[in-house]
């Protein structure tokens, strides 16, 4: 019974033992940690343990009394906020986050900042209003009240700035959103939100502690306390339940944790293993990581590799709660630096500093995860998949078992610290020489267009600003051309979905440099502006089964591209957007875009244009029928021969061997939709700009 009581003492993220019958009642435990709680209750046993990495961790003075909140009724009421700063950096360089913590439900939000500018918390702020007000969007929950104290990084007004919102106070003031700072010099009057941090660095230093673990992996402790701290009761809230409940609406499971930096033992895929020609019968098939957080999935994990500071999503593992990580000695100093250290709170000053408008590109975010490669929703950070090059072999101290993206009788190089994933080209047997080709490709284009601006002010106040501008003026053009949209006065109670421009360069010779008015799609509303958006595109095994027909029968492959395809659907519903920025209407600026086509963005675009493609096929014109193992493929079948048509969005792979009936085709399409023709080829070297659009399915 005391084991078991310690053991989950330690999984549960070292939280107070007497709390243990509380947490059975509001979440599904196993049957054996049911059963300790059960035999100490009798005994009347339930009491505070002597937890050394507790007393390292959590030891702090005695409390002051506690002073009433005002009771929040409804979701996002009242919202918390604060930032905590933590000199060391972490393995990705942050040193900063911030917390949003709902009143009613207790259910607190984290993301991780690169720096503590205003426009970086504003962003932060941004992005957790859009997801909470999105997730609540069926009850019409908005947030309506803000308390946080008085640091520069809420409240900095900039002098060379002609942004208004360049910090979330002003940000509050326009929007008309209530918002209260403290006073000066007293923590205990944002009591939620400190004390949130002080339990989050509690938490983190008894983890690491327990674990033996670097300090760099403060974000990753800080994200998985948060995790479980989300799933336990809160004294705040009804003794019943807990913050997960009351946002999620029903019990959080606790049968997956585990203890915090205890060795994973990664299987190693067969898909690895035969691309590095090992023996069936000496080869690896498990190397030993270490547990450092959960996915939103239950069934994923997060895994760190000491070798090359790398982490990885992981399904396929084996726990030892009984090892830890040996690499490393902490002192008792080491962790010292895990205490709240808050930006000073000053009233405020004439502006002195500089800083981006919202929405720069200096921010790197990321919610209850590890630390993050880019902006994602809820992204334990995205799911894109790393490339990696070809292995060289070397030596590492901290474990004779192989990492699993290397071969088993190597270690990888040093790399950059970043999350990778067994799910890509990577773990689906790639050609070593291939993957390296486009490991460099890749590298080489990140390099070349590392600054392609993440909203409409950036472009135009970029370098490249007239090459942006043409291509924006493009997409505008083409929008009026195809009869986008129809401006009118938005009419009352109508959901009026939000609207961006989206800039990319493409890898083509010379770089062309493209722009696109899109829709914030996450702002529809289910059953009021959308319904079905599933839309098929050609499955990976058809791909590969159409490629070896084409060989053994001698068929030629085209490739065609639509050009704005979902321009070309008809919306069924009625759907208002914001006027495309740069380009408002000066007379009538608080006109909406009554939509009349399905515009990139939305929910249902896809479909539609599936749809519409599907009765261009179909028609009498073209007579082609739907394969039914998988609607994204077509086909069309004469006396003499057979041509195939495989869709993936927009684009399409023609199949066939009658060069006569393939150009009819092409010429009928074409009198539909305005279409790029890349002609047959031989090979996929023929045409670079789709080489990799091919490889990455047939890999």
């Amino acid at each position: 019974t005391e084991n078991q009581i310690n053991l989950w003492h330690a999984r549960i993220a070292h939280v107070a033992v007497s709390g243990f019958p509380q947490i059975s009642k509001t979440a599904i435990i196993p049957v054996s940690l049911q059963n300790a709680i059960d035999e100490q209750l009798k005994s009347d046993d339930i009491h505070p343990m002597a937890c050394g990495p507790c007393l390292q961790g959590k030891q702090t003075r005695m409390p002051f009394p506690s002073v009433p909140q005002s009771i929040s009724i409804l979701p996002l009421e009242i919202i918390h906020t604060d930032t905590c700063n933590i000199p060391v950096p972490s393995i990705k360089g942050y040193k900063d986050f911030v917390t949003f913590t709902d009143q009613a439900t207790r259910m607190s939000f984290l993301y991780y900042l690169l720096d503590m500018k205003p426009s970086t918390v504003l962003n932060c702020f941004l992005k957790f209003k859009a997801e909470a007000e999105l997730h609540f969007a069926s009850k019409g929950y908005k947030i309506k009240f803000i308390r946080m104290d008085g640091g520069k990084e809420y409240q900095t007004t900039l002098r060379n700035s002609n942004e208004f919102q360049v910090n979330l106070v002003n940000y509050l003031r326009n929007e008309g959103m209530h918002h209260q700072i403290t006073a000066h010099y007293s923590p205990e009057s944002n009591g939620i939100s400190e004390r949130l941090n002080r339990t989050l660095l509690e938490i983190a230093r008894s983890m690491l502690f327990g674990a033996k673990l670097p300090v760099k992996l403060w974000p990753q402790a800080i994200s998985a306390g948060l995790y479980i701290k989300n799933r336990l009761p809160h004294s705040a809230i009804s003794p019943d339940t807990t913050p997960f409940e009351l946002w999620y609406r029903r019990k959080p499971v606790l049968s997956h944790l585990r203890v915090f930096g205890c060795a994973a033992h990664v299987h190693i895929s067969e898909e690895v293993r035969k691309r590095h020609g090992e023996s069936k019968v000496s080869d690896w098939r498990s190397n030993r990581r270490y547990f450092v957080g959960y996915d939103e999935s239950t069934h994923l994990f997060q895994v760190w590799d000491p070798s090359d500071d790398s982490f990885i999503r992981e399904r396929h593992v084996i726990f030892d709660e009984t090892l830890y990580f040996q690499g490393e000695t902490l002192d008792d100093t080491d962790l010292s630096v895990l205490e709240p250290r808050d930006s000073v709170q000053e009233p405020t000053t004439p502006p002195t500093t500089s800083d981006s408008a919202p929405g720069g590109r200096n921010i790197n975010i990321d919610v209850h995860g590890a630390e993050p490669d880019s902006v994602g929703p809820h992204s334990v950070g995205p799911d894109d998949s790393d490339i990696e090059l070809p292995i060289t072999p070397s030596t590492s101290s901290n474990s004779a078992i192989p990492s699993a993206t290397s071969s088993p009788r190597s270690t990888p190089p040093p790399s950059s610290s970043k999350i990778t994933s067994n799910y890509g080209l990577r773990s689906k047997g790639f050609p070593p020489s291939s993957e390296a080709y486009l490991a460099s490709f890749e590298a080489m284009i990140s390099t070349f267009f590392n600054d392609i601006p993440s909203q409409y002010q950036d472009a135009i106040n970029s370098p490249d600003r007239r090459l942006w501008e043409v291509a924006i003026n493009e997409e505008y053009n083409s929008l009026i051309a195809n009869n986008t949209w129809t401006l009118v006065t938005p009419p009352p109670d109508a959901n009026i979905v939000d609207s961006r421009w989206a800039f990319d360069i493409k890898d083509e010779s010379p770089p062309r440099y493209k722009a696109r008015f899109v829709a914030k799609g996450y702002s529809q509303r289910y059953g009021v502006d959308y319904e079905e958006t599933y839309a098929p595109v050609v499955k990976p095994e058809t791909l590969r089964v159409l490629f070896a027909i084409a060989a053994a029968r001698g068929y030629s492959i085209h490739m065609m591209d639509v050009i704005t395809a979902f321009l070309n659907s008809i919306l069924r519903e009625k759907i208002y957007v914001k006027q495309p920025e740069g380009f408002v209407d000066k007379d009538h600026p608080e006109y909406v875009c009554l939509l009349n086509r399905a515009l990139y963005g939305l929910k249902q675009s896809a479909l539609y244009w599936y749809d519409t493609l599907r009765a261009v096929l179909e028609s009498p014109e073209l007579e082609f029928k739907r394969v039914e193992s998988d609607h994204a493929v077509f086909m069309v079948r004469t006396e003499l021969s057979t041509v195939y048509l495989a869709l993936h969005v927009d684009d399409m792979s023609i199949f066939g061997d009658d060069a006569v009936l393939i150009a009819s085709i092409k010429e009928k399409l074409q009198a539909h939709f305005k279409m790029k023709d890349f002609g047959p080829f031989a090979n996929l070297g023929d045409h670079p700009a789709k080489s990799r659009y091919y490889y990455g399915w047939m890999a």
